[in-house]
């Protein structure tokens, strides 16, 4: 997909140190419009499920997909059983790719 039909909410602590200058710069380049990054060191603890809800309406979404200790996993998809917006909703815990599989451009990150 091209980058503009990707929408991003990333609620991380210490974004920079834990991964790095050249992802914070390569996640800064995508639109401004299209992508939401909190830093918890920074900016506090929010409510990921209410944000995650909020942030699918405000871009439209129709897909969603989590990646989060199973705790938080269970509270985003809580938040949209109840909201009922998202028409799928993947949870990456729960999703095994065998990259061995893949070829070189497919395995890449980007």
């Amino acid at each position: 997909l091209p980058a503009s039909e990707v929408c991003l909410l990333w609620v991380a602590k210490g974004i920079e140190q834990n991964f790095g200058k050249e992802i914070k710069e390569w996640v800064s380049s995508h639109p401004k419009e299209k992508m939401i990054v909190h830093d918890t060191a920074v900016m506090g603890r929010p409510n990921v499920s209410e944000m995650s809800v909020e942030a699918a309406k405000k871009w439209g979404a129709e897909v969603v997909i989590v990646t989060s200790n199973p705790e938080g996993s269970r509270d985003v998809k809580r938040g949209f059983k109840i909201d009922q917006r998202a028409r799928i909703l993947v949870d990456i815990d729960h999703i095994r790719i065998n990259y061995s599989s893949l070829g070189d451009r497919e395995a890449g990150c980007c």
